[in-house]
């Protein structure tokens, strides 16, 4: 979605009209996006829900970044949903309408079981070719919240523009943690939440100082990883990672795919071929 057409849709939204879809709900008032995670993260500790929801205050509040939360809906499927499944799924049924077609034309079973054959050996090179498609799709969805994460300044920055503030910024820093007492530098840490952008710089020092003491080596390393790489607590991260996972194992095994039900179903022409070849009799083969 470009900026234009992103700020077509806000414009469209300033009715306060709310819109659900997935694990989160958007509300639009006057603007301003409020976004409310749905109770769907079972799997989450408290504190990575913790984590989660104050990303997507801040994403639909503060910075109001459509075109991420756009993004982030797109995740909101299951396998059955994805487009490698669909395609196939459709694929596997066509098969099956082919070969009773012919049979309805009233070919022999020699020439179905061959035409048979070569539909199934495209159907399967057209399905590894959507897996690699759908492997890149959700490569790209990755690369994509991460690149609005960071322009968002919803991770911490690794670069400095200014050396000169820099070397200002890390003495008052020292100082600030020279004049502390040890309970004060526990309660630092202990306060510490993603709002606190410490530069890597500031982050190692406290790691070094905090050396001696696993759990406040702990505290700083979860807080770390929720500033550096804080999109993985979302569910959406997490559900991509699924997806991607399928897709990329798709790429190289049989015909797999999940049904309605979101049963996994695997594609064996041959056993398809023969049942629907059972009883299967042509009284003058040469009516072709």
């Amino acid at each position: 979605m470009n900026n234009e057409q992103g700020n077509q849709t806000a414009n469209t939204q300033q009715n306060n009209q709310p819109f659900q879809n997935g694990s989160y709900k958007v509300v639009v008032e006057d603007g301003k996006m409020t976004v409310l995670p749905e109770q769907s993260q079972v799997n989450q500790s408290k504190e990575e829900q913790a984590v989660a929801q104050k990303l997507r205050e801040k994403i639909g509040t503060k910075v109001n970044d459509l075109e991420l939360l756009y993004a982030l809906d797109e995740a909101n499927i299951e396998y059955k949903d994805m487009e490698l499944n669909k395609k196939t799924a459709k694929d596997i049924k066509d098969f099956v309408n082919y070969i009773q077609r012919l049979k309805s034309e009233r070919y022999d079973r020699d020439y179905i079981r061959r035409q048979a054959k070569i539909k199934a050996n495209e159907i399967e090179e057209r399905y590894h070719s959507n897996a690699k498609k759908e492997l890149n799709k959700w490569t790209d969805w990755q690369n994509k919240v991460i690149k609005r994460f960071k322009e968002d300044k919803l991770v911490a920055n690794s670069r400095f523009e200014d050396p000169q503030a820099e070397i200002l910024n890390r003495q008052n820093f020292n100082a600030k943690l020279g004049a502390m007492t040890d309970n004060e530098f526990t309660n630092y840490i202990n306060d510490l939440t993603i709002d606190d952008q410490l530069s890597d710089y500031e982050l190692n020092t406290l790691l070094a100082k905090a050396n001696n003491n696993d759990r406040l080596r702990s505290k700083l390393k979860q807080y770390e990883h929720n500033t550096r790489k804080g999109y993985e607590t979302l569910p959406e991260w997490n559900n991509v990672q699924k997806l991607a996972s399928y897709a990329k194992g798709w790429t190289k095994t049989g015909v797999k795919y999940f049904d309605n039900e979101g049963h996994g179903q695997v594609f064996f022409p041959d056993a398809i071929i023969l049942r629907e070849l059972k009883g299967y009799t042509v009284s003058d083969p040469s009516q072709r």
